[in-house]
């Protein structure tokens, strides 16, 4: 379980077929703000609602915890969940830029 100081609550869901886990999620809550760290489907059971159940789960546990937004990050390269979060009505506030250091020169190496 993670904690930190302000960090309330944690939340996590998990989704299993067989009673086998297939997807899972891991939240917390920050002031009025649902975080939602991680999101993940195994492959084999992506495109049957299992992301949308375990968004909407979290969603109704964060709200009665006094919710009032929900953020996550997504990689721009991750277009199936761009798609997911765009049907949920997320909408795209920033992005992040990364910085690498420079290659080295081939003569130093």
């Amino acid at each position: 379980v993670l904690t930190a100081p302000g960090l309330a609550h944690t939340g996590f869901g998990i989704a299993r077929r067989d009673g086998v886990p297939v997807a899972a999620i891991r939240t917390a809550m920050v002031g009025n703000h649902l975080y939602v760290a991680r999101l993940s489907v195994l492959p084999e059971h992506r495109r049957i609602g299992l992301a949308t159940a375990l968004m909407g789960a979290a969603a109704r546990w964060a709200v009665d915890r006094g919710a009032g937004w929900c953020v996550l990050q997504v990689a721009v390269h991750n277009t199936a969940a761009l798609r997911l979060y765009r049907r949920l009505g997320f909408a795209q506030h920033h992005g992040f830029r990364y910085l690498r250091p420079p290659s080295s020169p081939s003569n130093l190496a």
